[in-house]
């Protein structure tokens, strides 16, 4: 109620205990461009609009939006509100992490809630802060990646696992491609939070990475210690897998389909399109199924599922390579200095 004002009556469902559904986009890229299109705003909320409710078509169980960053380009108030519009979003939970667009603006922080924020970090950014929640029997770690501070990642993941000892699954997400796209002028600050997040993944026995950045479909094999040690094939079972798998999916409102970019040796499944991706990730208690559509072929065009046994899985036992405090305090002077 607004003075004189009443709205209708919104509901909402509660997932099981265990057992929930998602949609994963990432770069959104809710677009103000009053020069070049003065309806670049109504146009990309469309397609965001657009592509829920094709996931829901297809699930009317979905319960959270996950969105691994940039949903606005230029980080502007009129962004944020199309990206809040759809009527789709006032029945399920929306968790987002900090893209470098979200971060030229300060708005951010004003159309989030975020639970559980890191507030003991050396190194804060101005639009937010790492933070989890559990959902049926998942931690999602939530990480700003435009943040290349170490310490405070690998304390704020400690902090949150600890917190959650009974969880079975453990899920990151957060922005950069880590180790999928290979394009030049991001190969650098690319590297690093490789050499800070792939141990982190390691030794915390992250199951799976949900990131953005790339604006390119691709899905890493199973990885420890940076390399492969078991393939992952299109539509196919990983069973107990002995590290972590990075996915990165396609800009929905920015796709890109530029051959010449390069994949890294580790991929196991890459498809560049310019059509607009959505996945559907279905978690139950022993698995992770993720499957992949297009918006205009409307056609699921990718899957795979992976599978635990047990809660620990085919994690190997976690170990601390002895240069990764070196490391991680080098990128906290790092975002020091990229802060200022």
């Amino acid at each position: 109620t607004s003075g004189a004002y009443e709205s209708e009556v919104y509901s909402f469902t509660t997932a099981s205990e265990k057992e929930f559904k998602a949609v994963y986009m990432t770069d959104i890229h809710i677009t103000a461009d009053s020069e070049e299109n003065p309806d670049s705003v109504f146009q990309t909320s469309m397609n965001l609009n657009n592509a829920l409710e094709d996931a829901f078509a297809r699930e009317n169980d979905i319960s959270v939006l996950l969105s691994a960053g940039d949903q606005a380009s230029d980080g502007l108030e009129s962004e944020y509100k199309g990206l809040s519009i759809s009527p789709l979003l006032k029945s399920i939970s929306v968790a987002t992490t900090i893209g470098n667009h979200d971060r030229k603006g300060v708005e951010y922080k004003t159309y989030t809630n975020l639970p559980n924020e890191y507030e003991e970090a050396k190194i804060s950014s101005y639009v937010g802060d790492n933070y989890w929640f559990v959902k049926g029997d998942v931690l999602f770690l939530v990480a700003d990646t435009n943040n290349a501070s170490g310490e405070d990642h690998a304390a704020f993941v400690e902090k949150a696992v600890n917190a959650n000892p009974d969880v079975k699954w453990k899920v990151l997400m957060a922005h950069h491609d880590l180790y999928s796209g290979r394009i030049p002028h991001r190969e650098s600050e690319n590297g690093l939070l490789r050499m800070i997040w792939g141990p982190i993944a390691d030794e915390f026995a992250i199951d799976l990475v949900l990131l953005g950045h790339s604006h390119y479909y691709t899905v890493s094999n199973v990885l420890y210690n940076s390399k492969t040690v078991s393939p992952v094939e299109n539509h196919a079972t990983v069973t107990d897998p002995a590290g972590t798998i990075y996915m990165v999916s396609g800009s929905l409102n920015r796709p890109r389909n530029e051959e010449d970019m390069g994949l890294s040796e580790n991929i196991g499944i890459a498809y560049l399109t310019q059509e607009k991706i959505y996945n559907i990730i279905d978690f139950k208690d022993d698995s992770i199924t993720v499957k992949s559509y297009t918006l205009e072929s409307n056609e699921m065009f990718a899957s795979y599922t992976v599978e635990k046994t047990s809660k620990d899985g085919g994690h190997p036992d976690k170990i601390t390579a002895f240069y990764q405090p070196i490391v991680r305090f080098i990128g906290t002077i790092y975002a020091f200095f990229n802060n200022i």
